[in-house]
């Protein structure tokens, strides 16, 4: 069984954005996650995604999200 969750970084980007809109409307449920949480949150709670603020910098947090 494959998984439907994934982490996408840089969810807030106009790149980013577009990603995760498209892959809410397909049922997949990635993890929005980028370095500003006043920009991630709205957007997950708009498409109703978990979301992560992580710096890229942080090796364990990377690993573990």
């Amino acid at each position: 069984m494959r998984s439907s969750t994934f982490l996408l970084y840089g969810a807030n980007g106009y790149t980013g954005e577009l990603i995760a809109r498209h892959a809410a409307e397909y049922g997949l449920k990635p993890i929005l996650a980028g370095r500003r949480k006043e920009m991630i949150e709205p957007l997950a709670g708009k498409l109703g995604l978990p979301w992560l603020v992580i710096d890229l910098n942080d090796k364990a947090a990377l690993v573990s999200a």
